[in-house]
This record gives structure tokens, sequence and C-alpha cells, in this order.
């Protein structure tokens, strides 16, 4: 189970600031995401993908958004605005 971490858009869309998310793919765990939080998914141009404007940061090294990027038990992921991540 990721921990994921939600600041910005990704705050505004699900109103909560961390959840453990199980997905043993960023895609399998956006569409929990978007299963959970209604307004996410209504930014979803696909339910696997993240919403335009979001990013992701894997375990504050890399940013991802391939919905086949594979994540670990012990990975963050922190899902920000992109501006915010550059």
């Amino acid at each position: 189970m990721a921990v994921i971490e939600f600041l910005g858009l990704a705050f505004t869309y699900t109103g909560v600031r961390q959840l453990d998310i199980p997905g043993q793919t960023l895609g399998t765990v956006v569409r929990e995401i978007g299963e959970r939080f209604p307004q996410f998914a209504q930014r979803c141009p696909v339910p696997d993908q993240l919403p335009e404007g979001v990013t992701a940061c894997l375990n504050e090294r890399s940013f991802i958004r391939d919905p086949m990027a594979e994540l670990s038990s012990t990975d963050r992921v922190l899902l920000m605005s992109a501006d915010v991540g550059g």
C-alpha cells in the first residue's frame, strides 16, 4: 500500500492530505482515488490517468505521469499541481 499525499489541485479535488492506497501502478492508485473522490475522477481524461494540471513525485526523487509506473508498498507519492513541481 503506497502512501499518497495531496497538495494544490489534488488536495482541492479530494479534501484530504494523505491516504494509504493499494495499487501496484500509478494508474491503479489514480483509479482508486477517483472511485473514492468523484470530484477527482471528473477531472481525469481516462480513469487511470492523472487529472490535467496534476503531477506525481515518487519518493521525492522523480516525477511520474505514466499510469504503468510501478509502485511498491514502501513508496510515497506526492500528487500536486504541475506548476508547484516545476
